[in-house]
């Protein structure tokens, strides 16, 4: 029945989708997993506005469900165009809550802490993370950055040599995300009266960016 459901979904036929998925509910009881369920095949088919509908209902009816308030907020994070809001930070809170050595759950929420520039609490969050997953550069890229921003220079170079270290030759992922490392060493190495070093680093930077916006210019095109 779900994967018949899903199928109407993906095929843009979402009232076929919706009795099917009343017909599961009304078969075997209104439960909260099943809106976890249906909350996922509405996302997977980009019905953004009843994934998060459904993710609510299934809070409504148990708050304790697995991992609903995590994609609670990846969810409303994706809608909001990656930008956090105050509900989306709420349900990271509430999944590192439920799960407090989910990887996934702690970077979200330490990243949206960096954003927030609540350090510490990110710092915090973010070494959850890499002891989970420590050769993730991003992890190491937000720690370097928040450092950065707390004037802790040296803490910084080192965190975010580490993250250039791991990203090695992907350098595209998530749109070239390793210029932002770039760049903060580039001034730190300003500011050390390392001019050489810093232009160094600044030119990478450039041509990461000049690629980045070239990719965004593709998808834009698309």
């Amino acid at each position: 029945q779900y994967a018949l459901g899903y199928c109407f979904l993906k095929l843009g036929e979402k009232p076929q989708a919706e009795q099917i998925f009343q017909q599961i509910l009304d078969t075997y009881g209104d439960r909260a997993i099943w809106h976890v369920v249906f909350a996922g095949a509405y996302r997977e088919s980009n019905n953004t506005e009843d994934a998060i509908r459904e993710f609510r209902r299934a809070l409504a009816i148990d708050a304790t469900v697995d991992h609903a308030h995590f994609y609670l907020a990846v969810t409303l994070l994706e809608q909001n165009h990656w930008a956090q809001t105050e509900e989306s930070m709420a349900e990271f809170r509430a999944a590192v809550k439920q799960f407090p050595r989910d990887y996934y759950a702690n970077f979200y929420l330490g990243a949206g802490e960096s954003q927030a520039k609540a350090f510490a609490e990110s710092n915090q969050h973010l070494k959850v993370a890499a002891e989970l997953q420590p050769n993730a550069p991003e992890i190491w890229q937000f720690l370097g950055l928040n450092a950065f921003q707390e004037s802790n220079y040296e803490e910084a170079k080192t965190y975010l040599l580490k993250a250039v270290a791991l990203t090695g030759d992907d350098e595209a992922q998530n749109a070239y995300q390793i210029r932002r490392a770039y760049i903060a060493l580039g001034r730190i190495a300003f500011m050390a009266g390392n001019k050489e070093e810093a232009e160094k680093y600044i030119k990478r930077a450039k041509e990461m960016q000049a690629k980045s916006l070239a990719v965004s210019a593709d998808v834009i095109a698309d």
